[in-house]
């Protein structure tokens, strides 16, 4: 899975997973690489999981983060998908004081349509909250 990438730098981590952008060695395109440690996962998440990633990459939307890859190794899972080049809504809105509404008001309605699409296809998001928004720059 991981053999056309080269790491460039990780961009966050936390207990139990670290986000690393890596570039595709054939076209030079930037990805996401999550890599969980399930370690601390008692099987009903690790499930919840497999489910999440199923759905994921099988939904098309401009607004949905696009899962390509996946997998599950002993107690490692590895999720391949976009960049999103402009961090989290949450740092944006709260730090950057010079947003104004009108851009609020676009990435509301961004949202909103991804929830609507999401929703037509039966799937409901369960965890909605601005540091899970990811912004494309």
């Amino acid at each position: 899975m991981l053999k056309q990438f080269v790491h460039v730098r990780i961009i966050s981590q936390n207990r139990v997973s670290e986000v690393h952008l890596v570039m595709n060695k054939a076209t030079n395109s930037y990805m996401c690489l999550k890599v969980i440690d399930l370690s601390m996962f008692v099987d009903v998440q690790i499930q919840l999981l497999k489910y999440n990633l199923k759905i994921m990459s099988m939904v098309s939307h401009p607004n949905i983060l696009k899962v390509s890859q996946y997998s599950f190794e002993e107690n490692t899972a590895l999720i391949l998908s976009e960049y999103v080049s402009g961090g989290e809504y949450l740092d944006r809105v709260v730090y950057n004081k010079s947003i104004t509404e009108k851009i609020i008001a676009k990435i509301i309605k961004q949202i909103l349509s991804a929830l609507q699409y999401a929703q037509s296809k039966g799937v409901y998001h369960l965890d909605l909250k601005p540091e899970n928004i990811l912004l494309a720059s």
